[in-house]
This record gives C-alpha cells, structure tokens and sequence, in this order.
C-alpha cells in the first residue's frame, strides 16, 4: 500500500494526471519466445529457415536474417487475444533494433526484399491485415527506436491479435522489446522506458528511466511478493502487495533519470518486481533475479 499511497502524493505533487488503460505489456525478461499466451506462426510453410522468432538471451525478442539457402521467411510473433471494449484510443509502443537495413524492400539502393511490419487479426489469426510498416533509415541501423503506432480504428474490438510480421530473403535482422498496448499516443511502455543493470549480491546496479517528462518527479516501486498484477487509477502494476517505494527521483532536462545503489551481498536468489510511475504513466514492469 505504500507505493499506491506514494501515487496518490504523486498526483499532489504535479497536477491534474489522466488514468491510463493497459491492455498488454510484455517485456520479454524471461528469454522465452514467443512468451506465455503469444503464439508464432510460419505463414508460407518454409522448414527449411534456420532463425525463425527466438530469444537473444538478453530479454528481447529477435529474428534472425537467415540467408539465401534459407529461402524466403514469413514468420509472424503474435500476441494473446485481448479486448478494446470501451476504448476510444488504442497505441501500440515497442522497442525495435534493426541490423542489416540496406537488405530491406524500402532502402534505396535495396540488396534484399526484407520487411518488418505490425499486423492485426480479427478471426483467429485466419487473416492478417497490415497497420504498419517500418521504414528505418541506413543512418538507424543498429538504434534502438520506439516506435508509438495508433491504431484506434480497431478501438471496440473484441477477439482482437496483433503480430510483428518478419519477411525477407537473406534479409534484415530485428530485436523487439518492451512491447506495450494502452491509450497513451506516445509513453507508457514506448517512449516512457524503465530498465535496470543485471543485479549481483554486493555490486552496484543502476535502475533508469528514459523519456520521462523532463523535470520531473519518477517514483519507482517494488515487491518481493511477486508480478500481481493489482489494478490501479494509471493501469495494470505488475506487483503483487505489500508494495513499497524505492525511491523518488528526479528526471533532468532530457527526461533521463537514474539511481545507483549496492545490493545487499545477502540478496542472491531474490527476485524483484518493480514498475515505476512519472506523471502518472507507469512504465514497463521488470521482474529481475539478483545474482
């Protein structure tokens, strides 16, 4: 209850804050893909693509760029069914990093046919239509973007799944993360970003905050209990009470935050699940095991 009360204080201290509606959040922490509910489908049957949809072990979701032998990849990560009842706006924000730019469709000059786009389906996944497409510049490659997508004509739907399409023939290479459905048009999981260092009992670990509002107050909570989640006014936090606050600090200029502190050498073995908050818009959740 600490950390609900500190949002309460929160809302004092900055003003008048709009409620924000999560409908999905996945961080892809566990270095499993696709994760629980998610789904991947091959949509052309080719068996002989060696780096379909996988982890790179580092708590992103990635698709290899295979090569010629390999033959053309129309392989789709697919969310969980999920529910725009009631919503009038809908965004979708992720991370996306991407190698090889110069192999896809749109790059000019072009070496390959490779395409990275967002998809929906309303039938089960039967068909696909297309509400995105990347069109990356040479000069991004290898830059992580965030990429805040609004696709409020599907606001009302029921049934609903989204996709990350990856094509291509000897093509690009993608990482995925922090993937995020709200009504926020550009924050709360997109541009509004949480990460923490890997934790070790007795060493430093930094937690941060990037695209915060700029000078302002980001209030980052935890539990021990475990990932909830806990409805609240500002959406889904993924903990579990009793919820304590971590502490409070400021963004700069920039909207950059961030709190260095020494893990307790007793720590290892202990699981953290934490979520922060700034203007009243939560973050992504993290759930990170110390060392």
């Amino acid at each position: 209850m600490k950390f609900l009360l500190s949002l309460i204080a929160a809302t004092c201290c900055v003003g008048a804050l709009s409620a924000q509606t999560t409908v999905l959040t996945e961080d892809f922490d566990a270095n499993v893909v696709p994760p629980a509910g998610w789904t991947t489908q091959n949509l052309n049957g080719n068996t002989m693509f060696s780096e379909p949809w996988n982890t790179d072990g580092l708590g992103r979701a990635w698709h290899g760029d295979g090569g010629s032998a390999d033959g053309q990849a129309e392989n789709l990560l697919v969310t969980p069914l999920f529910d725009l009842t009631g919503m009038a706006e809908v965004y979708v924000h992720m991370d996306i990093e991407t190698n090889y730019v110069a192999y896809m469709a749109h790059s000019n000059p072009s070496y390959g046919n490779g395409v990275t786009t967002l998809e929906a389906s309303h039938d089960g996944g039967v068909t696909w239509m297309v509400l995105w497409t990347d069109d990356i510049g040479a000069a991004d490659e290898d830059v992580v973007l965030t990429r805040d997508i609004d696709i409020s004509a599907h606001a009302g739907h029921t049934g609903m799944m989204l996709a990350i399409h990856f094509s291509g023939d000897w093509a690009h290479e993608i990482w995925v993360d922090n993937f995020v459905i709200d009504d926020q048009s550009g924050g709360g999981g997109g541009g509004l970003t949480y990460a923490i260092t890997p934790m070790t009992a007795g060493y430093p670990v930094t937690f941060s905050i990037t695209g915060a509002a700029p000078n302002s107050n980001c209030i980052i909570g935890y539990s021990l209990a475990g990932a909830g989640p806990i409805n609240t006014a500002y959406g889904v936090v993924d903990m579990t009470p009793p919820i304590s606050t971590l502490a409070n600090i400021p963004s700069n200029a920039s909207g950059d935050a961030s709190l260095t502190v020494t893990v307790p050498a007793n720590a290892s073995g202990v699981t953290l699940y934490t979520q922060a908050l700034n203007q009243g818009v939560l973050t992504n959740s993290l759930a990170e095991t110390v060392l």
